[in-house]
């Protein structure tokens, strides 16, 4: 699945994942630089389960302002490499 038309973001968040794995409230981050209508983080994460080039990683704990747990998001890269387990979740290069 290239990516339709409305989700042309897609194809930049593939490119990104290419170093590291990227949870899905940073992925907004990621797009703001070069599209004028950024998805919202859970509108990320609704496509990116649908398309077929990622998959889940893992679930990141996000940390407040008070440097404590807040919650849970996905944890999303390519499904075509590896990852590592801790953060910053670098993609492992095998030679």
């Amino acid at each position: 699945m290239a990516g339709s038309r409305k989700n042309m973001w897609c194809n930049a968040v593939y490119d990104a994942m290419k170093e590291k794995a990227i949870p899905s409230h940073e992925i907004p981050f990621v797009l703001m630089n070069r599209y004028k209508n950024v998805p919202s983080s859970v509108q990320i994460s609704a496509v990116l389960n649908r398309d077929e080039r990622f998959r889940k990683v893992g679930l990141h704990h996000c940390v407040g302002i008070s440097n404590r747990k807040s919650h849970q998001v996905i944890l999303f890269g390519r499904k075509d490499t590896q990852y590592e387990t801790d953060p910053p979740y670098n993609a492992i290069i095998r030679m």
